[in-house]
């Protein structure tokens, strides 16, 4: 099983429905995560307080931070889990399971 097929199933545990093809390899995920992780980290709890229960997917792809991973748009649109980061989590720790499954 690819990771991309193992991410897909992992990502369905959730709820989301995404195809393998949708997905990039390992290595692309995790930059495009990274690159949304060194925008939100910095920010101060207030910020994230404030910000962090709006949809965020249109602001991220209209300023291009979902380039490495344009489905990643679908993931974390509406925030499904409630916040953003919540959501993101979510996406995170369905591709690190998918990355260390055999």
């Amino acid at each position: 099983m690819t990771f991309q097929e193992r991410a897909a199933e992992n990502l369905s545990y959730f709820g989301w429905t995404i195809e393998p093809s949708q997905i990039p390899e390992n290595e692309t995920c995790i930059a495009a995560i990274r690159s949304l992780q060194e925008w939100w980290n910095p920010l101060d709890e207030r910020t994230k307080n404030i910000v962090g229960t709006l949809d965020l997917a249109d602001a991220l792809w209209n300023a291009g931070e979902l380039s490495k991973w344009p489905d990643l748009y679908y993931l974390i649109s509406g925030n499904n889990f409630g916040t953003f980061k919540d959501t993101m989590n979510d996406v995170i720790a369905a591709l690190e399971r998918a990355a260390n499954s055999p």
